[in-house]
């Protein structure tokens, strides 16, 4: 059986399948790095039962396995979460890196 290759696009929002989120409707945010070094990923998310979505930071660990869907129909655009997630982890050393300097 020949392997999927990994996708880094994914849409703007939509729902996630998987994991504790499931089923879930979001938009995303942002990336957040945390001076401990833990990744945070800014989504609001919505069940579907109550009505307003609500803000949420969550562990990227939390992610692992989970699928970020379009919703059918939406043309939603899509982002690399790879240069993403490397564009926070290279502004959070430019900032450390600055404090550091400046101290």
């Amino acid at each position: 059986m020949r392997q999927r290759k990994r996708n880094p696009m994914c849409p703007v929002h939509g729902f996630f399948k998987g994991g504790a989120l499931d089923g879930q409707r979001y938009a995303f945010l942002r990336v957040e790095v945390l001076p401990s070094m833990d990744t945070l990923l800014h989504v609001r998310v919505s069940d579907g039962v109550w009505p307003f979505p609500q803000d949420r930071a969550i562990p990227l660990e939390q992610f692992d396995g989970v699928l970020w869907v379009p919703i059918k129909g939406d043309r939603t655009q899509r982002f690399n979460i790879d240069g993403v997630l490397e564009a926070a982890h290279v502004e959070h050393y430019e900032r450390v890196f600055a404090t550091e300097v400046a101290a």
